[in-house]
């Protein structure tokens, strides 16, 4: 080829131990060495080039798989740490409504032993203050009438001297749950007001519905027939009614309902008990002499 440089000009003998030719090597050019030369280089490069993407990829394949079984553990404790102290806040979180649940209970039984008097079962002295208060209000604002009926059991403190403290103490639970019977309307209020002596709020209750009520009361007590060997006024426990009705207005308070009530039990007392008295501005007298049942009965005694 013209311009090339050969390392040698004619083909060239091969020979064996013999002497026999055995083939001939052709004129090569040093450029077409070269070439060889420069292909065998980028050949080996190509394949050192593949080696390392294959084993670049292997160490990869390698880590990456370790790194994911790493990452599965770790997220196979975790998840079980997160579900142990789920468990845990589950349980505190299932004390503390345990916990909640027994104080609302103490402080609901609190609540109702603050309010209701143990032995009767009716609403205390306190919380009938608190619901006179509302139906005072409710009574004012509407212009209706309010009734408050004081009772008193005749006699009590000699009934408990004849048949003592526990039966005395039967005699006020059965008379109280004589008067929640009989005043049953939905917002009728009878509290145990101390001792042997209760009250009744009677709202929208008018003077001569409430001395209905405190009539049939009377009847009912009677009728009962709860045994009393002491009294003076009937064989049997009696009991004696103040009344007071008021429409609230702004020159009268609920301590003045509360207090003409119980000058009118106190003038019942004082005429002989086991009978009703309303009280009037004047002075508390009788609406009916009907109402003095066996008032006759006995003798006279001194007001306790």
């Amino acid at each position: 080829y013209a311009g090339e440089e050969y390392l040698f000009n004619s083909p060239v003998e091969l020979k064996n131990y013999n002497n026999e030719v055995i083939g001939y090597i052709q004129p090569v050019s040093l450029h077409t060495l070269q070439q060889q030369k420069h292909r065998t280089v980028l050949k080996k490069a190509l394949m050192a080039a593949a080696l390392l993407i294959i084993m670049t990829f292997v160490v990869l394949y390698i880590g990456i798989g370790y790194l994911l079984k790493r990452l599965d553990r770790l997220n196979n404790t975790l998840e079980s740490r997160v579900k142990e102290r789920t468990d845990e806040l589950n349980q505190v979180n299932q004390a503390l409504k345990n916990e909640i649940s027994e104080r609302e209970s103490v402080q609901l039984e609190s609540e109702r032993l603050s309010r209701y008097d143990g032995l009767t079962e009716l609403i205390n002295r306190r919380y009938f203050d608190e619901l006179l208060d509302i139906e005072w209000r409710d009574a004012w604002r509407h212009h209706h009438w309010l009734t408050v009926m004081m009772i008193d059991v005749d006699y009590f403190k000699i009934y408990n001297d004849c048949y003592g403290h526990l039966r005395g103490d039967e005699c006020l639970a059965q008379l109280a749950h004589l008067f929640q019977n009989k005043f049953k309307r939905a917002r009728d209020v009878v509290a145990r007001y101390g001792g042997e002596e209760f009250v009744c709020l009677l709202p929208m209750t008018d003077p001569a519905e409430g001395y209905a009520m405190a009539e049939g009361l009377l009847k009912e007590v009677r009728e009962a027939g709860f045994n009393h060997c002491g009294s003076k006024c009937a064989e049997t426990v009696t009991i004696s009614i103040g009344l007071s009705s008021m429409v609230p207005d702004q020159n009268q308070t609920r301590d003045q309902l509360i207090s003409q009530a119980d000058t009118a039990l106190y003038c019942a007392k004082q005429q002989g008990r086991n009978q009703i008295q309303v009280f009037s501005r004047q002075e508390p007298s009788a609406l009916n002499t009907t109402s003095q049942i066996d008032a006759s009965v006995g003798s006279r005694d001194e007001v306790e």
